[in-house]
């Protein structure tokens, strides 16, 4: 999965977006990097450098600067949106998309679909000739969602590309090799749900369960009895390293 590792720049900020509404401003213009689109006045640091494979299968790497103007790129922002409102407008459309990405049963299945293929492909692309025949650039979003969406749906498709068949009788009829195309997925799309708090995040690695140490922490007491948490305290209180910062403490009180 290392060779992905660069796609969880987008992913992670995805995640923290729709989650809490935060990280909108990392993830829009990360995004529009990922496009070949180098947005101006983006982020924090001078300059953002993510490498990516664009449109031509190309590998390239775009800085992004403070300087510049990004409303340029997209149609809302140029009528007056603010990627604060941007990000208010369509948390709840992503929240709904990542839903349906962590479970394809997901009953807001086809409003999902439904955004992700308006917005994903609500684009300008021009094409110029270069030594590997032309080259792809996007030319102008339709709105702040556009760059995202077109993301993920080059994720996806890139999934479809890689999905392999079984072939199962001499008709050569073949099936979906369904443990081959899970692993697939799960390093392309790599989104679950935290089994304690299920909120969405980032599964680097297959055995990922948790969101945080946290989660992990509780989630481990809440399946303790009400004894063995008692018996866990009474270990806890016992400890050398409990007992001498208590130790301390009466002793600055006394002080």
């Amino acid at each position: 999965m290392d060779k992905l590792a660069k796609y969880h720049e987008v992913w992670r900020p995805l995640v923290t977006y729709a989650s809490t509404g935060e990280e909108f401003r990392r993830l829009f213009f990360t995004c529009m990097n990922y496009s070949g689109t180098v947005g101006a006045d983006s982020l924090e640091e001078d300059g953002v450098g993510v490498q990516f494979a664009g449109a031509g299968r190309k590998m390239a790497t775009l800085v992004i600067h403070k300087s510049g103007d990004s409303v340029s790129f997209c149609l809302d922002l140029q009528k007056g949106l603010t990627l604060e409102d941007g990000a208010k407008k369509y948390q709840e459309d992503f929240k709904r998309l990542l839903a349906w990405l962590t479970n394809r049963n997901s009953e807001d299945r086809e409003a999902a679909l439904s955004f992700l293929w308006k917005q994903g492909r609500d684009i300008k692309i021009e094409a110029t000739v270069d030594d590997d025949v032309y080259s792809q650039s996007i030319h102008e979003y339709g709105t702040v969602a556009s760059p995202t969406c077109k993301f993920i749906l080059d994720r996806i498709d890139r999934y479809n590309e890689g999905r392999q068949f079984i072939v199962v009788d001499q008709n050569q009829n073949a099936t979906p090799d369904h443990s081959y195309n899970e692993k697939l997925r799960k390093e392309i799309l790599p989104l679950g749900l935290c089994k304690y708090c299920r909120n969405f995040m980032v599964v680097e690695r297959s055995s990922k369960q948790f969101c945080s140490d946290l989660c992990r922490a509780q989630s481990g007491q809440a399946k303790k009895t009400k004894a063995q948490r008692a018996q866990d305290m009474r270990k806890y209180r016992n400890n050398p390293t409990f007992k001498a910062r208590v130790a301390r403490r009466k002793r600055h009180l006394h002080n």
